[in-house]
């Protein structure tokens, strides 16, 4: 786990990872964890700043269920998303909630509400150590050992990581939502 995730759901790791590389990488700035997120529409939209000097510099939200990623597609289309980095997951909730987890037990009474609530209870308040990748020595060792390659290599970085790359078309598109 590399992050506590997004609020009250089991994603965000990759989006905090993310917001704290940026923040200590290009602005020196050190965040630690958890990263505050402010709820917009309803608790499955959030959104974290990166405040520098009293100015906001970076903005990333978090985004699950149909919904909510069809509200943000409108604004993308509509040239009025002001995020430079969103997480989206289409099970409200994020992962946690999502079509391959612990189904309720409804002939004991236990509601799907309840089962997420143990999940989650269980994943965010777990003595699981937090830590950047970059200074996880067990990622080092599967490096290491499988793979035969340092994690902060050149090498590695080109067989596991990815950059952006400008698109001129997108898909909203091609989808009328």
């Amino acid at each position: 786990r590399v992050g506590a995730g997004v609020g009250t759901s089991g994603s965000g790791g990759y989006l905090e990872h993310i917001m704290r590389t940026v923040a200590h990488d290009h602005f020196g700035v050190t965040l630690s964890l958890p990263l505050h997120y402010d709820t917009l529409r309803n608790q499955d939209f959030k959104e974290t700043v990166l405040e520098v000097e009293g100015h906001v510099v970076l903005r990333f939200a978090a985004v699950y269920g149909f919904r909510n990623i069809q509200n943000l597609l409108r604004k993308i289309k509509a040239g009025k998303c002001e995020y430079q980095y969103v997480e989206i997951m289409a099970c409200p909730s994020g992962c946690l909630n999502g079509g391959g987890q612990i189904k309720a037990d409804t002939r004991a009474g236990q509601s799907g509400r309840q089962v997420l609530e143990q999940v989650e209870q269980m994943y965010f308040h777990s003595q699981v150590e937090e830590k950047e990748p970059s200074e996880n020595p067990e990622l080092d060792d599967i490096y290491n050992k499988w793979i035969g390659i340092e994690s902060a290599s050149e090498n590695a970085r080109n067989l596991f990581h990815t950059q952006y790359q400008a698109r001129e078309k997108i898909i909203t598109q091609f989808v009328s939502w």
